[in-house]
Protein backbone atom coordinates (compact mmCIF):
# COMPACT_ATOMS: atom_id res chain seq x y z
CA UNK A 1 0.00 0.00 0.00
CA UNK A 2 2.98 2.83 1.10
CA UNK A 3 4.40 1.47 -2.43
CA UNK A 4 1.25 2.70 -4.32
CA UNK A 5 0.27 5.36 -2.25
CA UNK A 6 3.81 7.05 -3.32
CA UNK A 7 3.53 6.20 -7.29
CA UNK A 8 0.12 7.91 -7.11
CA UNK A 9 1.83 11.19 -4.81
CA UNK A 10 4.50 11.38 -7.30
CA UNK A 11 4.41 14.48 -9.42
CA UNK A 12 2.97 13.79 -13.05
CA UNK A 13 4.38 15.72 -16.27
CA UNK A 14 1.80 17.82 -18.86
CA UNK A 15 -1.23 16.86 -16.84
CA UNK A 16 -3.52 19.61 -16.77
CA UNK A 17 -6.90 18.12 -17.40
CA UNK A 18 -9.11 18.44 -14.67
CA UNK A 19 -9.39 15.10 -12.13
CA UNK A 20 -13.22 14.83 -12.74
CA UNK A 21 -12.70 13.74 -16.11
CA UNK A 22 -9.81 10.67 -15.10
CA UNK A 23 -12.40 9.38 -12.61
CA UNK A 24 -14.86 8.76 -15.56
CA UNK A 25 -12.53 8.07 -17.58
CA UNK A 26 -10.04 5.32 -16.98
CA UNK A 27 -13.29 2.89 -16.11
CA UNK A 28 -14.03 3.48 -20.00
CA UNK A 29 -11.89 -0.01 -20.83
CA UNK A 30 -8.77 -1.18 -20.54
CA UNK A 31 -6.52 1.11 -22.91
CA UNK A 32 -8.00 3.94 -21.30
CA UNK A 33 -7.12 2.77 -17.75
CA UNK A 34 -3.47 2.01 -18.58
CA UNK A 35 -3.39 5.62 -19.88
CA UNK A 36 -4.84 7.21 -17.35
CA UNK A 37 -2.48 5.77 -15.05
CA UNK A 38 0.69 7.03 -17.04
CA UNK A 39 2.90 9.71 -14.67
CA UNK A 40 4.72 11.75 -17.96
CA UNK A 41 1.86 12.56 -20.78
CA UNK A 42 -1.32 11.35 -19.95
CA UNK A 43 -3.16 13.97 -21.26
CA UNK A 44 -1.20 13.99 -24.66
CA UNK A 45 -1.60 10.58 -24.78
CA UNK A 46 -5.49 10.33 -24.30
CA UNK A 47 -6.29 13.17 -26.50
CA UNK A 48 -4.22 12.02 -29.22
CA UNK A 49 -5.58 8.70 -28.63
CA UNK A 50 -9.16 9.88 -29.16
CA UNK A 51 -8.15 11.83 -32.62
CA UNK A 52 -6.40 8.19 -33.77
CA UNK A 53 -9.49 6.28 -32.62
CA UNK A 54 -12.06 8.88 -34.61
CA UNK A 55 -10.25 8.29 -38.05
CA UNK A 56 -10.31 4.46 -37.36
CA UNK A 57 -14.01 3.89 -36.52
CA UNK A 58 -16.02 2.67 -40.10
CA UNK A 59 -20.02 2.29 -39.99
CA UNK A 60 -20.88 4.18 -37.54
CA UNK A 61 -23.01 7.45 -36.80
CA UNK A 62 -25.75 9.82 -35.08
CA UNK A 63 -27.27 12.60 -36.13
CA UNK A 64 -26.33 16.44 -34.56
CA UNK A 65 -29.36 18.09 -33.74
CA UNK A 66 -31.79 16.31 -36.16
CA UNK A 67 -30.80 16.94 -39.78
CA UNK A 68 -26.68 16.49 -39.71
CA UNK A 69 -25.20 13.25 -40.01
CA UNK A 70 -22.22 12.97 -37.99
CA UNK A 71 -19.13 10.68 -37.73
CA UNK A 72 -16.35 11.27 -34.44
CA UNK A 73 -14.08 12.29 -36.71
CA UNK A 74 -11.91 15.33 -34.79
CA UNK A 75 -9.39 17.45 -35.24
CA UNK A 76 -6.48 18.10 -32.31
CA UNK A 77 -3.92 20.24 -32.31
CA UNK A 78 -1.15 20.76 -29.72
CA UNK A 79 1.03 23.32 -29.14
CA UNK A 80 4.09 24.69 -27.09
CA UNK A 81 8.01 25.98 -26.96
CA UNK A 82 10.31 23.75 -28.97
CA UNK A 83 12.22 21.14 -26.56
CA UNK A 84 8.57 20.46 -24.84
CA UNK A 85 8.00 17.04 -26.23
CA UNK A 86 5.11 17.99 -28.52
CA UNK A 87 6.28 14.79 -30.84
CA UNK A 88 4.54 12.64 -27.74
CA UNK A 89 1.32 13.20 -29.56
CA UNK A 90 2.54 11.33 -32.69
CA UNK A 91 3.55 8.16 -30.16
CA UNK A 92 0.12 6.39 -30.73
CA UNK A 93 0.12 6.70 -34.58
CA UNK A 94 1.95 3.09 -34.93
CA UNK A 95 -0.98 1.54 -33.63
CA UNK A 96 -2.72 2.11 -37.25
CA UNK A 97 0.38 0.45 -38.83
CA UNK A 98 -1.18 -2.97 -39.07
CA UNK A 99 -4.75 -1.25 -40.39
CA UNK A 100 -3.33 0.76 -42.54
CA UNK A 101 -1.42 -1.93 -44.36
CA UNK A 102 -4.28 -4.69 -44.41
CA UNK A 103 -6.57 -1.70 -46.00
CA UNK A 104 -3.40 -1.28 -48.74
CA UNK A 105 -3.00 -4.84 -49.23
CA UNK A 106 -6.51 -5.19 -49.61
CA UNK A 107 -6.86 -2.81 -52.29
CA UNK A 108 -4.20 -4.61 -54.45
CA UNK A 109 -5.99 -7.62 -54.55
CA UNK A 110 -9.34 -5.50 -55.54
CA UNK A 111 -7.18 -3.85 -58.08
CA UNK A 112 -5.25 -7.73 -59.32
CA UNK A 113 -8.76 -8.95 -59.97
CA UNK A 114 -10.07 -5.73 -61.66
CA UNK A 115 -7.10 -5.84 -64.26
CA UNK A 116 -7.43 -9.42 -64.69
CA UNK A 117 -11.26 -8.81 -65.62
CA UNK A 118 -9.87 -6.17 -67.96
CA UNK A 119 -7.79 -8.29 -69.35
CA UNK A 120 -10.60 -11.52 -70.20
CA UNK A 121 -12.96 -8.44 -71.26
CA UNK A 122 -15.52 -9.18 -68.16
CA UNK A 123 -15.46 -5.51 -67.31
CA UNK A 124 -15.21 -2.16 -69.47
CA UNK A 125 -12.62 -0.01 -68.05
CA UNK A 126 -14.58 3.15 -69.91
CA UNK A 127 -17.52 1.89 -67.69
CA UNK A 128 -16.18 0.81 -64.82
CA UNK A 129 -12.83 2.71 -63.10
CA UNK A 130 -10.40 1.35 -61.27
CA UNK A 131 -10.43 0.75 -57.79
CA UNK A 132 -8.38 3.28 -55.37
CA UNK A 133 -5.37 1.86 -53.35
CA UNK A 134 -7.78 2.85 -49.76
CA UNK A 135 -5.56 3.78 -47.04
CA UNK A 136 -5.81 5.34 -43.32
CA UNK A 137 -3.06 7.36 -43.13
CA UNK A 138 -3.11 10.10 -44.90
CA UNK A 139 0.26 12.26 -45.60
CA UNK A 140 0.45 16.26 -44.17
CA UNK A 141 2.54 17.63 -47.04
CA UNK A 142 -0.38 17.51 -49.59
CA UNK A 143 -1.95 19.80 -52.05
CA UNK A 144 -5.50 20.15 -52.57
CA UNK A 145 -5.94 17.97 -55.21
CA UNK A 146 -4.25 15.16 -53.22
CA UNK A 147 -6.71 15.86 -50.13
CA UNK A 148 -9.45 15.53 -52.48
CA UNK A 149 -7.92 12.45 -54.10
CA UNK A 150 -7.14 10.35 -50.86
CA UNK A 151 -10.98 11.88 -49.19
CA UNK A 152 -12.67 10.61 -52.57
CA UNK A 153 -10.99 7.24 -52.37
CA UNK A 154 -11.35 6.50 -48.67
CA UNK A 155 -15.19 7.51 -48.28
CA UNK A 156 -14.96 6.24 -44.64
CA UNK A 157 -12.11 9.20 -43.87
CA UNK A 158 -8.45 8.76 -42.21
CA UNK A 159 -5.93 11.14 -40.73
CA UNK A 160 -3.39 13.28 -41.24
CA UNK A 161 -0.96 13.39 -38.72
CA UNK A 162 2.49 15.37 -38.29
CA UNK A 163 4.42 16.68 -35.11
CA UNK A 164 5.84 19.33 -37.66
CA UNK A 165 2.55 21.46 -37.95
CA UNK A 166 4.58 24.30 -40.31
CA UNK A 167 4.30 20.99 -43.01
CA UNK A 168 0.65 21.59 -43.39
CA UNK A 169 0.89 25.50 -43.11
CA UNK A 170 3.05 25.12 -45.60
CA UNK A 171 1.05 23.45 -47.76
CA UNK A 172 -2.12 25.27 -47.27
CA UNK A 173 0.07 28.72 -48.31
CA UNK A 174 1.07 28.13 -51.41
CA UNK A 175 -0.88 27.94 -54.91
CA UNK A 176 -1.44 24.64 -55.21
CA UNK A 177 -3.33 24.54 -51.39
CA UNK A 178 -4.89 27.45 -51.38
CA UNK A 179 -8.47 25.56 -50.74
CA UNK A 180 -7.18 23.42 -48.28
CA UNK A 181 -8.69 25.32 -45.57
CA UNK A 182 -12.07 25.36 -46.86
CA UNK A 183 -11.70 21.29 -47.68
CA UNK A 184 -10.93 20.95 -43.65
CA UNK A 185 -13.49 22.90 -42.83
CA UNK A 186 -16.37 21.48 -45.02
CA UNK A 187 -14.92 17.95 -43.87
CA UNK A 188 -14.99 18.25 -40.35
CA UNK A 189 -19.34 19.05 -40.76
CA UNK A 190 -19.15 16.59 -43.66
CA UNK A 191 -20.45 18.99 -45.61
CA UNK A 192 -19.89 18.49 -49.96
CA UNK A 193 -17.00 19.39 -51.47
CA UNK A 194 -16.99 19.90 -54.85
CA UNK A 195 -14.68 20.38 -57.38
CA UNK A 196 -15.17 21.67 -61.34
CA UNK A 197 -12.32 19.94 -63.40
CA UNK A 198 -13.89 21.87 -66.89
CA UNK A 199 -16.27 21.57 -69.36
CA UNK A 200 -15.41 17.98 -70.46
CA UNK A 201 -15.70 16.78 -67.15
CA UNK A 202 -18.29 15.94 -64.76
CA UNK A 203 -16.52 17.54 -61.90
CA UNK A 204 -15.60 15.76 -58.06
CA UNK A 205 -18.05 15.38 -55.58
CA UNK A 206 -17.47 14.26 -52.24
CA UNK A 207 -21.32 13.95 -50.38
CA UNK A 208 -19.87 13.56 -46.78
CA UNK A 209 -16.09 13.95 -46.95
CA UNK A 210 -14.74 12.17 -43.49
CA UNK A 211 -11.48 13.28 -41.75
CA UNK A 212 -9.16 13.58 -38.89
CA UNK A 213 -6.43 15.71 -37.64
CA UNK A 214 -3.40 15.72 -35.43
CA UNK A 215 -0.49 17.98 -35.40
CA UNK A 216 1.44 19.69 -33.28
CA UNK A 217 3.92 23.01 -33.81
CA UNK A 218 5.53 25.51 -31.30
CA UNK A 219 3.72 29.15 -30.82
CA UNK A 220 5.10 30.95 -33.77
CA UNK A 221 3.51 27.65 -35.74
CA UNK A 222 0.37 27.71 -34.52
CA UNK A 223 0.04 31.40 -35.27
CA UNK A 224 1.25 30.55 -38.89
CA UNK A 225 -1.62 27.97 -39.27
CA UNK A 226 -4.40 29.82 -37.76
CA UNK A 227 -3.72 33.58 -37.26
CA UNK A 228 -6.03 34.04 -40.82
CA UNK A 229 -8.10 30.70 -40.21
CA UNK A 230 -10.36 32.33 -37.11
CA UNK A 231 -12.64 34.36 -39.01
CA UNK A 232 -13.34 31.74 -41.45
CA UNK A 233 -14.26 28.91 -38.81
CA UNK A 234 -10.94 26.42 -38.79
CA UNK A 235 -9.93 27.47 -35.78
CA UNK A 236 -13.32 26.58 -34.14
CA UNK A 237 -12.88 23.60 -35.52
CA UNK A 238 -10.20 22.44 -33.73
CA UNK A 239 -9.08 20.95 -29.84
CA UNK A 240 -5.96 22.65 -28.57
CA UNK A 241 -3.58 21.40 -25.88
CA UNK A 242 -0.81 23.62 -24.76
CA UNK A 243 2.44 21.82 -23.76
CA UNK A 244 4.38 22.69 -20.79
CA UNK A 245 8.23 22.72 -21.11
CA UNK A 246 9.40 21.44 -18.20
CA UNK A 247 13.80 21.50 -17.52
CA UNK A 248 15.88 18.36 -18.57
CA UNK A 249 12.67 16.42 -18.85
CA UNK A 250 14.33 15.00 -22.31
CA UNK A 251 17.17 13.51 -19.84
CA UNK A 252 14.58 12.19 -17.18
CA UNK A 253 14.50 8.68 -18.75
CA UNK A 254 12.73 6.19 -16.42
CA UNK A 255 12.12 2.52 -17.38
CA UNK A 256 8.68 2.56 -15.68
CA UNK A 257 7.83 5.38 -18.09
CA UNK A 258 8.87 3.27 -21.37
CA UNK A 259 7.22 0.17 -19.70
CA UNK A 260 3.87 1.88 -19.02
CA UNK A 261 3.69 3.16 -22.38
CA UNK A 262 4.26 0.58 -24.34
CA UNK A 263 1.73 -1.68 -22.28
CA UNK A 264 -0.27 1.32 -22.83
CA UNK A 265 -0.02 1.35 -26.81
CA UNK A 266 -0.51 -2.48 -26.81
CA UNK A 267 -3.58 -2.07 -24.91
CA UNK A 268 -4.69 0.81 -27.32
CA UNK A 269 -3.93 -0.83 -30.53
CA UNK A 270 -5.68 -4.00 -29.47
CA UNK A 271 -8.77 -2.05 -28.07
CA UNK A 272 -9.06 0.16 -31.57
CA UNK A 273 -8.14 -3.36 -33.85
CA UNK A 274 -11.20 -4.97 -31.98
CA UNK A 275 -13.56 -1.56 -32.70
CA UNK A 276 -12.36 -1.32 -36.63
CA UNK A 277 -12.47 -4.66 -37.94
CA UNK A 278 -15.99 -5.42 -35.99
CA UNK A 279 -17.37 -2.09 -37.49
CA UNK A 280 -16.22 -3.24 -40.76
CA UNK A 281 -17.60 -6.88 -41.08
CA UNK A 282 -21.27 -5.06 -40.11
CA UNK A 283 -23.73 -5.65 -42.93
CA UNK A 284 -24.86 -2.38 -41.31
CA UNK A 285 -23.83 1.33 -39.64
CA UNK A 286 -23.99 1.36 -35.93
CA UNK A 287 -26.13 3.83 -34.92
CA UNK A 288 -25.46 6.01 -31.71
CA UNK A 289 -28.47 7.77 -29.67
CA UNK A 290 -29.19 9.26 -26.27
CA UNK A 291 -32.40 9.57 -24.76
CA UNK A 292 -34.42 13.18 -24.75
CA UNK A 293 -33.20 13.21 -21.06
CA UNK A 294 -29.94 12.98 -21.80
CA UNK A 295 -29.95 15.66 -25.44
CA UNK A 296 -31.76 18.06 -22.22
CA UNK A 297 -28.80 17.76 -19.77
CA UNK A 298 -26.22 17.86 -22.81
CA UNK A 299 -28.13 21.25 -23.87
CA UNK A 300 -28.38 22.39 -20.64
CA UNK A 301 -24.51 22.20 -19.39
CA UNK A 302 -23.39 23.91 -23.18
CA UNK A 303 -25.50 26.53 -22.75
CA UNK A 304 -23.97 27.10 -19.32
CA UNK A 305 -20.39 26.62 -20.72
CA UNK A 306 -21.66 29.29 -23.50
CA UNK A 307 -22.22 31.64 -20.24
CA UNK A 308 -19.30 31.28 -18.92
CA UNK A 309 -17.11 32.14 -21.62
CA UNK A 310 -19.45 35.00 -23.16
CA UNK A 311 -17.88 36.39 -20.19
CA UNK A 312 -14.10 36.76 -21.60
CA UNK A 313 -15.40 37.41 -25.02
CA UNK A 314 -18.32 37.14 -27.67
CA UNK A 315 -15.96 35.44 -29.70
CA UNK A 316 -15.60 32.44 -27.30
CA UNK A 317 -19.30 32.15 -26.93
CA UNK A 318 -19.57 31.38 -30.18
CA UNK A 319 -16.67 29.00 -30.16
CA UNK A 320 -18.51 27.32 -27.54
CA UNK A 321 -21.59 26.64 -29.73
CA UNK A 322 -19.53 25.52 -32.59
CA UNK A 323 -17.80 22.97 -30.28
CA UNK A 324 -20.85 21.71 -28.88
CA UNK A 325 -20.61 19.31 -32.03
CA UNK A 326 -16.84 18.00 -31.09
CA UNK A 327 -18.71 17.26 -27.33
CA UNK A 328 -20.96 15.05 -29.12
CA UNK A 329 -18.00 13.39 -30.85
CA UNK A 330 -16.41 12.83 -27.76
CA UNK A 331 -19.60 11.13 -26.56
CA UNK A 332 -19.77 8.87 -29.29
CA UNK A 333 -16.18 7.87 -28.89
CA UNK A 334 -16.59 6.92 -25.44
CA UNK A 335 -19.65 5.11 -25.70
CA UNK A 336 -18.36 2.93 -28.31
CA UNK A 337 -14.83 1.63 -26.27
CA UNK A 338 -17.25 1.38 -23.31
CA UNK A 339 -19.11 -0.91 -24.79
CA UNK A 340 -16.93 -2.29 -27.64
CA UNK A 341 -17.77 -6.11 -26.76
CA UNK A 342 -21.00 -6.05 -27.85
CA UNK A 343 -20.92 -4.13 -31.04
CA UNK A 344 -21.38 -7.26 -33.45
CA UNK A 345 -24.56 -7.75 -31.74
CA UNK A 346 -26.24 -4.13 -30.95
CA UNK A 347 -28.46 -2.25 -33.80
CA UNK A 348 -27.26 1.24 -32.01
CA UNK A 349 -25.41 2.12 -28.58
CA UNK A 350 -26.76 4.18 -26.38
CA UNK A 351 -24.44 6.46 -24.28
CA UNK A 352 -24.16 6.63 -20.64
CA UNK A 353 -24.40 9.99 -18.14
CA UNK A 354 -20.92 9.30 -17.41
CA UNK A 355 -19.88 9.48 -21.23
CA UNK A 356 -22.01 13.07 -21.39
CA UNK A 357 -20.12 13.76 -18.20
CA UNK A 358 -16.66 13.31 -19.35
CA UNK A 359 -17.17 14.88 -22.63
CA UNK A 360 -18.44 18.18 -20.61
CA UNK A 361 -15.59 17.95 -18.41
CA UNK A 362 -12.82 17.41 -21.26
CA UNK A 363 -14.54 20.37 -23.52
CA UNK A 364 -14.28 22.89 -20.94
CA UNK A 365 -10.83 22.58 -20.13
CA UNK A 366 -9.89 22.41 -24.27
CA UNK A 367 -12.52 25.50 -24.78
CA UNK A 368 -10.08 27.29 -21.77
CA UNK A 369 -6.64 26.26 -24.00
CA UNK A 370 -8.59 28.03 -27.05
CA UNK A 371 -8.93 30.65 -25.29
CA UNK A 372 -4.60 30.17 -24.42
CA UNK A 373 -4.19 30.19 -28.23
CA UNK A 374 -5.99 33.12 -29.02
CA UNK A 375 -4.26 34.81 -26.62
CA UNK A 376 -1.28 34.42 -27.79
CA UNK A 377 -1.90 35.02 -31.64
CA UNK A 378 -3.75 38.39 -30.63
CA UNK A 379 -1.50 40.51 -30.63
CA UNK A 380 -3.78 43.56 -29.43
CA UNK A 381 -4.82 41.14 -26.44
CA UNK A 382 -3.57 42.81 -23.80
CA UNK A 383 -4.70 45.69 -24.81
CA UNK A 384 -8.14 44.57 -25.56
CA UNK A 385 -8.74 43.51 -21.95
CA UNK A 386 -7.96 46.19 -20.37
CA UNK A 387 -10.08 48.65 -21.74
CA UNK A 388 -13.52 48.01 -19.36
CA UNK A 389 -16.88 49.57 -19.70
CA UNK A 390 -15.33 52.45 -17.53
CA UNK A 391 -12.37 52.99 -19.63
CA UNK A 392 -15.19 53.68 -22.69
CA UNK A 393 -17.51 55.58 -20.34
CA UNK A 394 -14.70 58.31 -19.82
CA UNK A 395 -13.82 59.26 -23.13
CA UNK A 396 -17.88 60.03 -23.56
CA UNK A 397 -18.90 63.39 -23.62
CA UNK A 398 -22.26 64.18 -21.61
CA UNK A 399 -24.27 63.17 -24.09
CA UNK A 400 -23.79 60.41 -26.43
CA UNK A 401 -25.47 57.72 -28.23
CA UNK A 402 -25.40 53.76 -28.34
CA UNK A 403 -23.29 54.68 -31.37
CA UNK A 404 -20.94 56.87 -29.70
CA UNK A 405 -20.32 53.86 -27.55
CA UNK A 406 -20.13 51.09 -29.43
CA UNK A 407 -17.53 53.03 -32.08
CA UNK A 408 -15.05 53.81 -29.23
CA UNK A 409 -15.42 50.44 -27.49
CA UNK A 410 -14.68 49.04 -30.75
CA UNK A 411 -11.68 51.69 -31.51
CA UNK A 412 -9.91 51.53 -28.13
CA UNK A 413 -10.35 47.68 -27.54
CA UNK A 414 -11.67 45.93 -30.32
CA UNK A 415 -14.71 45.30 -28.21
CA UNK A 416 -17.75 44.25 -29.91
CA UNK A 417 -21.29 45.64 -30.66
CA UNK A 418 -22.81 43.23 -28.98
CA UNK A 419 -20.24 43.44 -25.68
CA UNK A 420 -20.54 47.32 -26.00
CA UNK A 421 -24.78 46.70 -25.44
CA UNK A 422 -24.27 44.57 -22.23
CA UNK A 423 -21.84 47.61 -20.92
CA UNK A 424 -24.58 50.02 -21.90
CA UNK A 425 -27.27 47.91 -19.25
CA UNK A 426 -24.25 47.46 -16.75
CA UNK A 427 -23.78 51.18 -16.25
CA UNK A 428 -27.37 51.90 -16.49
CA UNK A 429 -28.02 49.45 -13.84
CA UNK A 430 -25.58 51.31 -11.93
CA UNK A 431 -27.21 54.51 -12.19
CA UNK A 432 -23.84 55.97 -13.86
CA UNK A 433 -25.48 56.96 -17.03
CA UNK A 434 -29.46 57.44 -17.95
CA UNK A 435 -31.42 56.99 -21.10
CA UNK A 436 -32.41 60.34 -22.28
CA UNK A 437 -34.31 58.80 -25.27
CA UNK A 438 -33.81 55.86 -28.23
CA UNK A 439 -30.11 54.89 -28.37
CA UNK A 440 -29.51 58.31 -26.41
CA UNK A 441 -27.82 58.69 -22.75
CA UNK A 442 -26.49 61.33 -20.02
CA UNK A 443 -23.80 60.37 -17.95
CA UNK A 444 -24.72 60.67 -14.00
CA UNK A 445 -22.18 62.86 -11.96
CA UNK A 446 -21.20 61.26 -8.59
CA UNK A 447 -22.71 63.13 -6.07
Amino acid sequence: MNNLKNKTEKPRKNTKIPNAFWEDYEKVCPSFEAISSMEENRDVYALSYLAIASASIPNYFTYYRSDVQVSPHLYMAFWGESGCGKSACTDFVSILYDINRKMREESILQIEKYREQVKTKSINPSVEREPPVRKILFGSNITDAGLIKVLKENENGGLISSSEISILSKAMSNDFGANISGYLRSSSHHELISKDLGSDSFGIFIERPRLALLIAGTPKQAEMMFQNNVENGLFGRFCFYKMDFFRNQRLDWEEENDESKSHAKFLAKKDLEEIFFSLKSRQSPLFFWATKEQKKDFITYMNLLMEKFEKIDDFFGSLVARFSMTAWRFTMLFAIFRQKENIQVLEKIQCSDADIAMSINLCEFLLSESVLLNRQMSKKWEKKVRYDESFVLSKMNRFFSTHDFSEAAKKLGNVSYRTSSRWIEKLTAQKRIKKTSKGSYETVSAE
